[in-house]
This record gives structure tokens, C-alpha cells and sequence, in this order.
């Protein structure tokens, strides 16, 4: 088939599973095989599985400290002690002179500073 035709190319879709297992010449019937499930059950190792459920307890235990661990040691969530004096209310110089302004905001600056 060259795929130039109305059909178009056409491919053959390999499945994903494994052959099917012939059956021997000796054997008349199936019986003695493992049903389908239970050889999809015998894949996953016991160790997976216990590396699974440690890696999940871990994670569990992880969470349940750090929710328990999360208030803090005890101490109030306000702190309670000396308060810093209020400062008093400054203003802004302004002035019309732009020199004086500057003189102004100089002297204001430096004094903010203290």
C-alpha cells in the first residue's frame, strides 16, 4: 500500500500487554494458571509496599509536629512591656523662598534624626 489512496496510510496498533501464553501440547485445559488478577496482584514487592506505608507514617508524623509545635512557646502573642515614648508632632517646613526651604527642611531632617 503506497498511502496515496482514499484510505490513507494504515498502521497496525501493537497492544500494550504482554503475548498471550500458549497453551502446551500436555495440557487439555487452563486450570492450573493463575487467574489474571492474581498475577497483576504478585507484582508490587513487599518492600515497596512497607517503604510505602513508613514514607506515608513519616508524613503523617511531620504534619502532627509541626501542627502541635505551631503555637509558639507559650508567650503571649502581645509582647508586654515598656512602650517607646511618643514623639511629638513635627510639621513639614514649608516657605515660598525656595532657599529658605531648603534651610528649613535641613534643620528639619537633622533633627529627625536625633
Amino acid at each position: 500500500m503506497d498511502g496515496d489512496g482514499d484510505m490513507g496510510v494504515v498502521r497496525r496498533i501493537r497492544p500494550q500487554s504482554r503475548p498471550t501464553r500458549r497453551l502446551p501440547a500436555a495440557e487439555k485445559a487452563t486450570t492450573s494458571w493463575p487467574a489474571p488478577t492474581e498475577v497483576s496482584r504478585r507484582r508490587g514487592s513487599i518492600g515497596a509496599r512497607i517503604a510505602a506505608v513508613v514514607a506515608a507514617l513519616a508524613i503523617v508524623a511531620a504534619g502532627v509536629v509541626i501542627a502541635t509545635n505551631s503555637g509558639g512557646s507559650g508567650s503571649p502573642t502581645k509582647a508586654v512591656g515598656a512602650k517607646p515614648p511618643a514623639a511629638p508632632a513635627t510639621s513639614v517646613p514649608t516657605s515660598s523662598d525656595p532657599a529658605e526651604q531648603a534651610r528649613e527642611l535641613a534643620d528639619f531632617f537633622r533633627a529627625q534624626g536625633r
